[in-house]
């Protein structure tokens, strides 16, 4: 500890640029606690999902599980994301289900 007041400022500076997700900073009674997150920041991803479906202009579930490595239900997660807020759309159904960006 240096006393100098820029240890939080320094952690949040760091974690926004590795796009980790933000650290929680808790009062609990007379102790102060601080969770780091080793997860990447949710909108990141989502915005991640998105330009890899925009630079493909079609991509399946298996196709993005080989891309971005990750669980099929996270992935799922993303999707649903970009689908809610009309950005993609599902196209299909089981294993013919792709996805495209939505054009206005």
């Amino acid at each position: 500890m240096e006393e100098l007041g820029t240890g939080i400022k320094r952690i949040i500076s760091l974690f926004s640029e590795q796009s980790l997700k933000q650290p929680v900073f808790k009062e609990q009674g007379r102790y102060f606690k601080v969770i780091l997150s080793q997860e990447k920041s949710n909108l990141d991803l989502t915005e991640k999902i998105y330009n890899i479906i925009l630079e493909k202009k079609q991509i399946n579930m298996s196709q993005l599980i080989d891309v971005i490595d990750l669980h099929k239900n996270t992935i799922l997660y993303h999707l649903n994301i970009l689908i809610e807020s009309n950005k993609i759309i599902r196209k299909g159904k089981g294993k013919n289900t792709f996805y495209i960006i939505r054009t206005k």
